[in-house]
């Protein structure tokens, strides 16, 4: 079961490179979400935690520069999505060992990272603006949520 989120995992981040690669991202962006994307390939047929930490790295970090590049910021989209690729090993490692078993430490920078985004965010533009430009992003913590709480519940 474990291995079916990490398989729609990797068909989602392949997604998002094939659509960023057909929106015609500078070559040096779309290396690091594809090296991630490689990666996250090699642990989803692997299992290899080793694999799992630079692939959500690398994976958040192309990411945040396509963000970057999409909405033309500065910094702030390329924090973000560095720390929301340490928060996605956490949450995946989360899925498949459980509770126990999980590695905490990706919290940390993860957290870091996306709360000074987010201040970076919100100094550039009025509180209204962020709230009405990224509500998404609540939706997408919830869905998370509630994918980890089944999980330790079930």
């Amino acid at each position: 079961m474990e291995r079916r989120y990490v398989q729609g995992l990797v068909l989602i981040v392949v997604g998002v490179v094939l659509l960023l690669a057909m929106r015609a991202l500078p070559i040096g962006d779309q290396s690091v979400l594809v090296v991630g994307a490689l990666l996250l390939v090699a642990y989803a047929f692997t299992g290899r935690y080793g694999l799992l930490v630079p692939a959500g790295i690398l994976t958040g970090l192309g990411a945040g520069i396509a963000a970057r590049d999409w909405v033309g910021a500065d910094r702030a989209p390329v924090l973000l999505g560095l720390g929301v690729g340490f928060l996605f090993v956490y949450v995946v490692d989360l899925a498949r060992s459980g509770r126990q078993a999980a590695e905490w430490w990706p919290l940390v920078p993860g957290g870091i990272l996306v709360a000074v985004g987010l201040l970076r965010i919100v100094r550039g533009a009025g509180i209204l603006q962020v709230m009405a430009a990224w509500w998404p992003i609540l939706l997408v913590a919830l869905g998370i949520w509630l994918l980890v709480r089944r999980r330790t519940v079930a």
